[in-house]
């Protein structure tokens, strides 16, 4: 489905207001008490985000292969993307980089921001939420 610029960012502001989930490298929250050790692993993927970020873009390139995605990167829109295109777009991710991926046949919405240590996932259904995590397991992240 071809949308226009106003069409998506429209969509975009709609779905960001929506329930949802997120796609991280930890199962669970980290409990308060355990906050220092959090703070100590967050620096470390901060650092070496590379391995995680390659797992977002493969996670990302996967989902293509089963709902067309509209990435939005706050510069270009991409209706049809190169995977290694988008696979650069993650490894070289850093705190102003947004990624907002459509997938407007599911009405669902997944943002990334540079520097963040998760994805998050607005508007997915159970049954969407099902291929996800199957998705996320497929790249050692977990949907929560």
């Amino acid at each position: 489905m071809i949308m226009n610029k106003n069409e998506i960012s429209t969509k975009i502001e709609e779905l960001l207001e929506k329930p949802y989930v997120v796609i991280d490298f930890l199962p669970e929250q980290v409990s308060v008490e355990k906050g220092d050790n959090y703070f100590k692993t967050e620096a470390f993927f901060l650092k070496n985000k590379e391995y995680l970020y390659r797992r977002f873009a493969y996670f990302i390139i996967k989902l293509s292969s089963y709902c067309d995605l509209i990435i939005d990167d706050n510069k270009t829109i991409y209706h049809e993307f190169d995977p290694q295109g988008l696979f650069d777009m993650f490894l070289s991710a850093d705190y102003r980089t947004c990624l907002n991926i459509l997938i407007a046949e599911k009405d669902c919405l997944i943002s990334f921001h540079g520097d963040d240590l998760y994805m998050t996932v607005y508007n997915a259904d159970d049954s969407f939420k099902e291929l996800l995590g199957k998705l996320a397991i497929s790249e050692q992240l977990f949907l929560r």
